[in-house]
């Protein structure tokens, strides 16, 4: 599909709300930014806490307020700070809309959607996101998206993906994630860009069912993750073992592969949310009292409500099964309390 025809079908693919027009200012040159400015957009990409530093030091003193406002978004995005220039940044939309910097455009169309995610206005966001795609495709050809064009790209058609996958539209969401990887290869995103993407397309197939296409994109993720010894890294042997668990059945395998990863958890947080598998696939094999020494922890510990609610489950059925009334009382009055069903194996998330 060409790249064009994939951005009008993933229009089609969501509820188009009516356009929002602003004025816009008068057209003039944009040819030449400052100097200083220059530099905090070149350290953007690479150094975002120093070129954050490096704005609020000169942001008072530059001519062009809106190049300004749209680092300064771009950088409060990237350094994990809410957008608060969010007046400014609708200004700098229309003003880029108006003048021939299609870049610009691109990338002010794209951190106002992150403004509207910010605000749960989810369906703008991804209006924006989309947005930001045509223009950059309507005005570069293929072998101009390279560098930082191509890495905005891959972080754009990222999060086009993720949108989708949270809406469990997982062909759409396929392929924004196959447009992302083709753009990381060329101007990666960070060091496990390309291994994160086709882990997030492996992830999507898991939820179609097709857990052969999926194995096949976690084996590509292992191969091109930079470090084995990282919580991503892990979580990517987590998918991969429990593929093999339903296709081959290899329990003694699938386990072996999930206690490595128990054995090598950074952190408390890591260590729970591997036990919950493993005492997961215990509970389903039958093997309670096993399962037991897993979820334990995990219902006592555990701060993830959603996760504690599906160790419970377990639980319950265990306790049920080996005539402990007592702790299946104790179950059962947790779930009556939050009322609401645990759900299987199949829908856990991992925080890769």
């Amino acid at each position: 599909m060409k790249p064009w025809r994939l951005t009008r079908f993933l229009f089609v693919a969501v509820v188009v709300l009516a356009a929002c027009h602003r004025p816009a200012e008068t057209r003039r040159d944009t040819s030449i930014q400052s100097s200083e400015l220059l530099a905090v957009d070149s350290l953007l990409w690479t150094q975002p806490d120093s070129a954050l530093t490096c704005l609020m030091a000169c942001y008072d003193t530059v001519g062009d307020r809106h190049y300004a406002n749209l680092l300064l978004a771009e950088l409060l995005y990237k350094n994990d700070y809410e957008q608060t220039n969010r007046t400014e940044l609708l200004a700098a939309v229309a003003y880029y809309d108006s003048v021939s910097d299609p870049f610009l455009a691109a990338r002010a169309h794209y951190i106002n959607g992150v403004g509207y995610y910010e605000r749960d206005s989810v369906v703008p966001a991804c209006e924006q996101y989309l947005k930001a795609v045509e223009i950059m495709e309507e005005h570069f050809t293929e072998k101009e998206l390279v560098g930082q064009k191509a890495k905005f790209m891959a972080l754009t058609y990222n999060r086009l993906g993720s949108f989708f996958s949270e809406q469990f539209m997982m062909q759409p969401s396929i392929n924004c994630f196959e447009r992302s990887l083709h753009f990381c290869t060329i101007e990666p995103t960070s060091p496990q860009g390309v291994s994160k993407t086709l882990y997030l397309i492996g992830k999507q197939y898991d939820k179609l069912n097709e857990t052969d296409k999926a194995r096949e994109y976690y084996l590509s993720a292992i191969k091109e993750a930079p470090s084995h010894n990282t919580p991503f890294y892990r979580d990517i042997l987590v998918y991969k073992a429990l593929c093999d668990y339903q296709t081959i059945g290899d329990i003694a395998q699938t386990l072996n592969v999930l206690k490595q990863t128990f054995e090598q958890a950074a952190n408390e947080d890591e260590r729970l949310t591997r036990s919950f598998v493993i005492g997961a696939i215990l509970s389903e094999e039958g093997m309670f009292d096993s399962a037991l020494y897993y979820l334990t922890p995990v219902f006592a510990n555990e701060e993830n409500l959603n996760r504690k609610i599906q160790a419970t489950e377990y639980l319950r059925v265990i306790y049920d099964s080996l005539g402990n009334k007592e702790e299946l009382g104790v179950c059962e009055r947790f779930l009556a309390c939050h009322k609401k069903n645990g759900r299987r194996i199949e829908s856990v998330s991992f925080n890769a």
